[in-house]
């Protein structure tokens, strides 16, 4: 009979090994793709590129053509454009020496001398000389009109009634249409009857005719062929670089990068715009003498001011756009992420 042994039912627990899930289809990975960020057709990739060229071409021309449609159709834009004219030291001064030279040229040297020069200053002067000292103060006195505020309203008020005028008659279908300043003009006639210059102005007002624009028949349709055609061509434009953008953004690759790239060059676009008009202010004519060069450049200066600021106002917006547009998903998954958590 055997003898019958003692076993321990105490048993030492083996370590279990690490359990490993492996997935049903191991050579499959998987990669977590943001939207529209995995690649995609070369052909989407060129045109897309070519939508978006285009599309900052018809924006640029938009910006361009709405600003001279705005200014040249409307009455209140074309008053803001042209209205600080009169205040430029620059143009004041042209205005006096040409407007003093044609009075010289036209009205005897013996009435100038009368109503501008001293017994004194007269005695002994060839017609050469007097010129010479009537000159100076014939521009004194031109000046002294232009540079008052008088002037300046009666200058809104002409430019406004001129245009109000032609814009009317640029709208209307009747076969026949004039601009009249006479109210203006007899205003003018009237400020200057108060200065140094009113004896060089015989009558107190001006004939029946006398600031009247008739528009011939060929003019009026040139005219209203002009108005259609401006405001048509802004719309064509409009309408075209909206078209561009809506068909790059739907058929891009990466819909993000092709906003963010069009937003940058459109503000690129902007900024040299508005340092090329900032350039041409102080551009240097070589047909112009001293006088006629300072008085265009600050024409020129004063009458695209607004475009100016339009363009670096957009400039700043297309350029926050790039900016969203490239940091606002990646920001937006990230506080997604440490809301989660």
């Amino acid at each position: 009979m055997k003898p019958k042994t003692n076993i321990s039912k105490n048993k030492t627990a083996l370590p279990k090994a690490p359990s490993i899930k492996t997935s049903e289809s191991p050579t499959e990975t998987s990669v977590d793709l943001k939207p529209n960020e995995s690649g995609g057709p070369l052909w989407r990739k060129l045109l897309a590129g070519s939508l978006g060229f285009a599309a900052f071409g018809l924006i640029i021309l938009t910006v361009l053509s709405a600003w001279f449609s705005q200014t040249l159709t409307s009455t209140p834009r074309f008053i803001n454009t042209l209205k600080s004219l009169p205040n430029s030291s620059a143009l004041q001064a042209y205005a006096s020496q040409k407007l003093s030279q044609q009075i010289l040229d036209n009205t005897t040297t013996l009435d100038l001398e009368k109503q501008f020069l001293t017994p004194t200053q007269v005695r002994n002067q060839t017609p050469t000389q007097a010129k010479k000292l009537l000159k100076p103060k014939i521009e004194a006195a031109i000046s002294q009109v232009i540079s008052s505020p008088s002037f300046a309203s009666l200058w809104t008020r002409t430019i406004s009634s001129a245009h109000s005028q032609a814009l009317a008659a640029a709208k209307d279908t009747s076969t026949s249409a004039s601009i009249n300043v006479q109210p203006e003009l007899n205003s003018l006639v009237a400020m200057l009857h108060k200065t140094q210059l009113g004896s060089l102005v015989k009558a107190d007002t001006l004939n029946s005719d006398a600031g009247v624009i008739k528009l011939k028949p060929d003019q009026l349709n040139n005219l209203r062929n002009a108005y259609r055609a401006i405001v048509d061509v802004m719309r064509a434009y409009m309408a075209g670089a909206a078209l561009a953008i809506a068909l790059m953004v739907l058929v891009a690759n990466h819909r993000r990068k092709a906003i963010r790239n069009l937003s940058l060059a459109t503000a690129l676009g902007m900024g040299l715009i508005g340092g090329a008009l900032s350039g041409l202010s102080r551009a240097t004519f070589t047909n112009l003498d001293p006088q006629e060069q300072a008085a265009v450049q600050s024409a020129i200066g004063l009458i695209t001011s607004g475009l100016k600021h339009l363009v670096l106002v957009i400039a700043v917006i297309t350029l926050v756009i790039a900016v969203v547009a490239n940091f606002w998903p990646p920001l937006g998954r990230r506080w997604k992420a440490l809301r989660a958590k």
